[in-house]
């Protein structure tokens, strides 16, 4: 195995395997700094989030349209900011998009059974497929007539506005059906 010159093992003895905060992290960077090119830094944020916290409840409807809702006003404040803001909003899109990943691909099975549910997820990844052709050809297009990609960043806030409405409309359905929020996720025995 290759030795790392000693600026790299000076700079590996300064640094600690454990958390940082901010402060602390980048007061760290600029004195193991050891090159003359910029260097890249990379970073891990705990959000504090129980992943399973909508099948601890039983409660998914509103675990995916609150993020589904966050993601539509990141859109479209991506889309009407300029200059440093646009990366923030533009990164709460693009989270909340992720947050609702898991929470989706559970949600048929909590109002389909057997053969209907694998062709219900089957129609959502046949969606999915024409929504990641749809999606940035969107974009190209708006790039093109408008010049910019604010537009086609503003109108992602549609798609992510009628998906929440969507789940607050089969949450209302369940409610009436007597199923309550979502069923309670039972242990296999």
């Amino acid at each position: 195995m290759k030795k790392s010159g000693k600026n790299v093992e000076n700079a590996r003895k300064k640094v600690e395997a454990r958390p940082y905060k901010l402060a602390e992290a980048t007061e760290l960077i600029k004195k193991t700094h050891h090159t003359k090119f910029n260097e890249t830094v990379e970073l891990a944020v705990n959000l504090g989030v129980d992943p399973k916290h909508s099948d601890q409840v039983g409660e998914r409807y509103w675990h995916m349209a609150i993020p589904m809702l966050l993601m539509a006003v990141g859109f479209a404040m991506s889309g009407l900011l300029s200059g440093p803001a646009v990366a923030p909003a533009l990164a709460m899109g693009a989270v909340c998009f992720y947050a609702t990943q898991g929470i989706f691909f559970a949600m048929p099975a909590t109002f389909m059974k057997g053969k209907p549910a694998a062709v219900g997820i089957a129609a959502i990844n046949s969606i999915a497929l024409l929504g990641g052709f749809v999606g940035p050809f969107w974009m190209g297009l708006m790039k093109d007539w408008t010049g910019s990609y604010r537009i086609g960043l503003i109108t992602l806030a549609v798609p992510s506005l009628v998906g929440a409405g969507m789940t607050l409309f089969l949450r209302s359905r369940a409610l009436e059906g007597g199923q309550g929020a979502a069923p309670q996720a039972t242990a296999a025995a």
